[in-house]
């Protein structure tokens, strides 16, 4: 096995007492928030639609439609606004995950620069 992805696989999966689900806290930390952020755009962006339903139902002609025409309507636009938000959450998601990952490798290499050693050592 490549030295690499071994060194690779021991960052993502490891079994320690500072840990959660099998993942080192930092990563772990990523992980939910990129879960979090992304769903809760995408419910976000679903809750505006049917917040509006009303606005969205009343113009442009759509009060002459029939009850499943509107329906469908509303379908179509809460299906949209849960998709757009789930790909900005997703991106706004992999961003928080990517700073918290940073932020684990700023912490790693401060404690095992040469400065540390020489005022540990």
């Amino acid at each position: 096995m490549n030295t690499f992805i071994r060194h690779k696989m021991t960052l993502y999966v490891q079994c320690s007492e500072r840990t959660c689900c099998r993942r080192p806290c930092n990563f772990a930390c990523g992980l939910f928030w990129r879960i979090f952020i992304r769903e809760t755009l995408a419910a976000a962006f679903t809750l505006v639609v049917l917040l509006h339903e009303e606005q969205i139902t009343d113009t442009h002609g759509e009060t002459r439609k029939s009850p499943g025409a509107r329906t469908a309507t509303l379908i179509t636009y809460s299906t949209l606004a849960h998709i757009g938000g789930y790909i900005a959450g997703a991106l706004l998601g992999r961003l928080a995950e990517a700073i918290c990952d940073r932020c684990r490798l700023l912490r790693a290499s401060k404690i095992q620069s040469p400065e540390t050693e020489r005022h540990l050592g």
